[in-house]
């Protein structure tokens, strides 16, 4: 049916994205428009992904307008729109207004978010959150709050085995206590990181 086809496109185009292929990405969405006409539980989802291609190509003023159609859509479907699809669109808004250099404005979102993913168990959600929340309280210097929100995200990204987001996120942290040992629990935090590094994990993922 055509639903389906339009969630396939939408799904394929932010794999698409995800992969650095922009163009094809935007070459579905497009496809996928005509297709949500009478799918009207679609248009958040399509709206936020011309957001999210937007907001990575740069057009900052295009990204809020899609985001913003998708935030009125889907506070308008609260009801029946999926917590899912809700906190999804929470964070492309919250990385859109880290991208226009906004830290408070990105926090409510990314807060937003986490509360949206706590509700359902969506550890990746979660992950990301966090790590956002932390980004956030880097862009805003406050290098101790940012260091405890990525050890949060380490946590729950080890223990989904997502190694490569680990790592980075690990990658992260050691910069931050190189670049600021003064304002961070320097030595408890390098621990930490040694600990992640040699394999050990924590029972508890809970942010």
């Amino acid at each position: 049916d055509m639903d389906g086809q339009a969630q396939t496109l939408i799904n394929r185009s932010a794999a698409l994205l995800n992969s650095g292929r922009p163009a094809a990405a935007a070459a579905d969405l497009e496809s996928a428009a005509p297709l949500i006409t009478d799918a009207p539980r679609l248009e958040p989802a399509l709206a936020r992904s011309r957001g999210i291609l937007a907001t990575r190509a740069g057009d900052l003023e295009t990204a809020e307008r899609f985001l913003l159609d998708a935030l009125a859509a889907v506070t308008e479907l609260a009801e029946t729109a999926p917590a899912l699809d809700q906190a999804a669109t929470q964070f492309a808004m919250g990385k859109l207004r880290l991208e226009q250099k906004q830290p408070q404005l990105a926090r409510q979102h990314f807060t937003t978010a986490l509360n949206l993913d706590r509700l359902t168990g969506h550890s990746h959600g979660l992950a990301d959150d966090l790590e956002a929340l932390g980004d956030c309280a880097h862009s805003a210097a406050d290098w101790p709050l940012a260091a405890a929100y990525y050890k949060r995200s380490v946590r729950i990204s080890a223990l989904m085995d997502h190694t490569e987001k680990t790592r980075q996120l690990l990658e992260k942290l050691q910069a931050l206590v190189t670049a600021h040992p003064e304002t961070i629990a320097a030595n408890l935090t390098l621990f930490f990181i040694d600990r992640w590094v040699d394999g050990e994990q924590e029972a508890n993922i809970c942010p």
